[in-house]
């Protein structure tokens, strides 16, 4: 019985977060909304954070790193609309969130994670060892490559080329792009014709990523 009334409990939650969050901010894509009523959050967390699942907040992880805003989570998702046959990479996804909203969008989606806690709870949650790879996040997964979206889950100064290379023709990386701006914004770069073309999208914050920081130069 706890089970049941916790379950409609975490329903009212969801459903909640999409009608008081995702629609007034326009996020209305129907595939893209019920892979948000389809997965809940509060599994992918610790206990001691499961009752914030939904809060408009970037939530620590441990190891320097943060739970993304499911808001923001789901406005760079917003961006492009995924459709099922798409190869998708979630860069940084710590205990699969992201992967498992994109698990209902297509069936080709790829995680890299660097930390090996986090792997550990990847694979718990996904179960499927042949989508995960343990590697640095700026290398991205060559091997899988090429992407028609990629997500870097979390703030970024700077993107190493390599992912660029890593886009299929027509393909679109979103993340938090903060460029000598305290804020940051929700970010898009596609590629067209071999060439990547960028656009701000969104005010948002979400503190950086360890390798995506720009290297700062020191002067007398």
């Amino acid at each position: 019985m706890k089970a049941i009334i916790g379950r409609k409990k975490s329903d009212e939650t969801i459903h909640n977060f999409i009608n008081g969050q995702l629609r007034p901010n326009k996020i209305l894509n129907q595939a893209l909304l019920e892979a948000f009523l389809a997965v809940n959050r509060a599994d992918f967390l610790p206990p001691a954070a499961q009752s914030f699942a939904y809060v408009d907040a970037n939530l620590p992880a441990g190891k320097g790193r943060f739970f993304m805003s499911p808001l923001i989570l789901a406005q760079l998702m917003n961006l492009v609309e995924i459709k099922p046959a798409d190869r998708c990479l979630v860069i940084g996804s710590l205990t699969g969130y992201s992967a498992a909203l994109l698990s209902v969008l297509t069936v080709n989606y790829f995680v890299v994670e660097q930390e090996p806690v986090f792997c550990e709870l990847l694979q718990e949650k996904i179960k499927e060892p042949h989508r995960i790879h343990q590697g640095t996040l700026t290398q991205g997964w060559p091997e899988q490559a090429p992407f028609d979206w990629i997500l870097i889950e979390g703030g970024a100064e700077m993107i190493p080329s390599l992912l660029f290379d890593q886009l299929a023709e027509g393909g679109s990386l979103v993340t938090v792009y903060k460029k000598n701006d305290l804020m940051g914004h929700g970010s898009i770069w596609q590629k067209t014709n071999g060439v990547v073309t960028f656009k701000c999208m969104l005010d948002a914050y979400v503190p950086l990523l360890s390798g995506f920081k720009e290297k700062k130069s020191f002067s007398l």
